[in-house]
């Protein structure tokens, strides 16, 4: 009788054993590369607007697939406006860390202050068009990185 509760214990268990994994390499695997060759193109619109986004999209580490689900969620919010892919597209480019020019920066903050209407976004948006007309460059940080633009 002994045996049999050690091995209906030790059967029972096992389900605690076998889902303790390493969960981290499972998420890195799902922003594989294959994954986003099947995603639909910015281009199509009726694909992103019916892609699947996860309901934890925001973590997702890969940039491509990031603004994949950040353009197929602006796109559901706003429908096919162009300042949605102006916002998806330097979004991109943030997140792969390359630096816009002026005129790239002050278009995404106009699209921003169109969707989003904000005192600090309009103020941001008018120095940057100020600086731009006195040709003064501004002062990109990105973490440890700074550019002028």
């Amino acid at each position: 009788m002994k045996i049999a509760c050690i091995l209906l214990t030790c059967l029972l268990s096992l389900p605690l054993f076998i889902g303790c994994g390493d969960t981290e390499e499972l998420l890195d695997s799902l922003d594989s590369p294959i994954l986003i060759q099947e995603l639909p193109t910015d281009d199509d619109i009726a694909g992103l607007y019916n892609l699947g986004v996860p309901w934890d999209w925001y973590n997702v580490k890969n940039p491509v697939l990031y603004t994949k689900y950040f353009r197929a969620k602006l796109l559901r919010e706003f429908g096919n406006a162009p300042e949605i892919h102006v916002i998806a597209d330097m979004e991109l480019k943030i997140r792969q860390r390359t630096y816009p020019v002026l005129d790239e920066r002050i278009t995404y903050l106009e699209a921003i202050y169109k969707l989003w209407p904000d005192e600090g976004i309009l103020a941001d948006l008018e120095y940057q068009r100020r600086a731009r007309a006195d040709g003064e460059p501004l002062v990109v940080i990105y973490g440890d990185d700074q550019r002028r633009i």
